[in-house]
Parts: C-alpha cells; sequence; structure tokens
C-alpha cells in the first residue's frame, strides 16, 4: 500500500481547508475532508492550527487503511492502486455507506475488473464526487495502474 500516493489523492480529491466548512451533504468538516464532531454545533468560523489538520489526516488516513484491510474485497487488491482505491473510496464514504456497494464488492472478489469499474461509475456516489475522482478509482481498479 502506498500511503504517500494516497495521501496525495486524498489531498487532490478532498483539498485542505484550516476553516471549518459544510460538505456537499451540510455536514460540519475541517481539514482534508474530516468531519468534525458535534455536527449540531455552528462551527462558523472556526480556524484549525496546521498541526490539527495533519493530525487529523494523519488518524483519517490510518483508519481508513486499517478498515479496508478489514474488507473481504482486501485479499483481492493485488495492486497498489486497487489498494489505494478502497481506502479512498472508504476515507470518502466511511466503511458503512461502501458497504452498500455490493455488486461492486462482489466483483472485485472475482477479479472482474470491468464490472467493478462499471459498478462504482453506476452510482449514486458517482454522481456526487467530481467525475475527475470517480473516474480515477474506477480506473485504479480497471487497470491496477496509476494514471
Amino acid at each position: 500500500m502506498d500511503r504517500s500516493r494516497l495521501k496525495a489523492d486524498l489531498t487532490l480529491a478532498e483539498s485542505r481547508s484550516n476553516k471549518a466548512y459544510k460538505d456537499s451533504e451540510g455536514l460540519w468538516t475541517g481539514g482534508v475532508g474530516h468531519l468534525l464532531p458535534d455536527q449540531h454545533r455552528d462551527w462558523t468560523g472556526v480556524v484549525f492550527s496546521d498541526a490539527q489538520v495533519d493530525q487529523w489526516f494523519e488518524d483519517d488516513v490510518s483508519h481508513a487503511i486499517w478498515e479496508a484491510s478489514q474488507t473481504l474485497e482486501w485479499q483481492y487488491l493485488d495492486t497498489d492502486a486497487r489498494q489505494n482505491a478502497l481506502c479512498e473510496l472508504i476515507f470518502n464514504l466511511g466503511l458503512a455507506r461502501w458497504k452498500l456497494f455490493a455488486h461492486c464488492r462482489f466483483a472485485i472478489t472475482k477479479k472482474d475488473w470491468p464490472t467493478a469499474h462499471d459498478q462504482l461509475l453506476d452510482s449514486k456516489w458517482a454522481g456526487q464526487v467530481k467525475a475527475t475522482r470517480a473516474n480515477r478509482l474506477a480506473n485504479y481498479l480497471l487497470t491496477g495502474e496509476f494514471a
């Protein structure tokens, strides 16, 4: 697993903010895609230190890698790019939501990369994120290579 590549991909896709903001689903977020606790609180104008953002990112990346490694499909991800795709998906979606991608997950266990690619792009998630991110991750699954 290429942790530095994963972090670079995540930073590009999520961007980095030292200020609290609401994400595309209206959830309070800061740092690099880090959901803030107490979503009922008004986080408007709250600024976080670089050290805090860095710590959140390290913790969130480690947690996503650990969760990904515990999935049934992990053992079938035979390249760093495919592992990166799953880690980034779990980072972005959370494990519970990733588990709803049953057809994509099943295709991964069969190493049916074209179907995994197509199922990921046919998801609601793919329509919610930038097309560049959805296509990049789907292509990681399809080719097993970083673009």
